[in-house]
């Protein structure tokens, strides 16, 4: 019963769904390859 508690429960890292956190890391990514990206 406890690992169907997990699945249900949002997966939540320092209070931030993984979702938007997931989201956040890309956007850096995104950004950091952007500035490095020779114009």
């Amino acid at each position: 019963m406890g690992n169907q508690q997990l699945k249900t429960r949002p997966l939540i890292k320092n209070g931030i769904p993984i979702i938007l956190f997931r989201y956040q890391q890309t956007q850096v990514l995104i950004q950091k390859n952007y500035y490095k990206a020779p114009t």
